[in-house]
């Protein structure tokens, strides 16, 4: 779960600048491994949601941060924890890909801006 948090979760992403919903593609394996684990997709969302967040230490460091201290703040501590998305609702979770790729995910980022428009296949 830590890997897949921080393939999501990298210092550079446009969704910790604009809350966007970034898409984790799990590998059929790995979403049937994380399934018997006892991992809906609410709890996996929230789990990814918590995992993902970096401090602002981070965002300073690789003087990415300018741009978020009129919304959060301009004294915050190096410690204060920033989210990748808004909520966890807000990360996509989709499995795809076939069972002979291992337990390879992908994670692609959103432009952050933007909201996923998507409809269910039956």
């Amino acid at each position: 779960m830590r890997e897949i948090a921080d393939a999501l979760g990298y210092i550079g992403s446009n969704d910790y600048r604009f809350a966007g919903q970034p898409v984790c593609a799990l590998n059929p394996n790995h979403a049937e491994h994380l399934a018997k684990g006892g991992y809906d997709k609410a709890q996996l969302k929230q789990s990814l949601f918590e995992l993902a967040k970096r401090p602002v230490r981070e965002f300073r460091r690789a003087s990415y941060f300018e741009h978020r201290q009129s919304e959060l703040g301009e004294d915050l501590p190096d410690d204060r924890l920033i989210p990748l998305t808004e909520r966890p609702e807000d990360l996509l979770i989709i499995v795809a890909g076939g069972s002979g790729a291992g337990w390879h995910n992908l994670c692609i980022p959103s432009f952050g801006n933007t909201r996923a428009v998507t409809v269910a296949v039956a």
